[in-house]
């Protein structure tokens, strides 16, 4: 609850999750997990979803891209799980995999850049 100095946000000037993200598109069941508990590990790819978000806009790009993945453990196969990632290189890699080779083991990690101080997360 607000405290009376504290100014609350009207509901007609609140942002609505659809400014953000397309809603009414396919979603994935499963427990959601942080990408970050998953990283090095080997996980098997059940399926996926990609999902448009201007959160993350910029000025060449009005929207930004990110999939939404359903996965398991291989200690626990029954056990869906799905978590997001938005980076360049495990979307692409995701948008050229036909969907009729699931599931297939991957790994998810994140690398240092070889152009600058960055990382960014990959997938192999």
């Amino acid at each position: 609850m607000a405290k009376p100095s504290e100014k609350v946000a009207k509901p007609d000037e609140l942002k609505r999750i659809g400014d953000y993200v397309k809603t009414g598109g396919e979603r994935l069941d499963g427990e959601k997990v942080d990408i970050d508990s998953i990283l090095g590990d080997d996980i098997i790819l059940k399926d996926f979803v990609f999902v448009e978000s201007t959160k993350f806009a910029t000025e060449e790009k009005k929207t930004s891209e990110f999939a939404i993945i359903q996965f398991a453990r291989p200690e626990a196969k029954d056990k869906v799980l799905t978590t997001s990632c938005g980076g360049a290189v495990v979307v692409r890699a995701l948008k050229e995999m036909p969907k009729n080779y699931l599931p297939v083991v991957i790994r998810i990690t994140r690398v240092k850049s070889t152009k600058g101080t960055g990382r960014y997360y990959n997938i192999e």
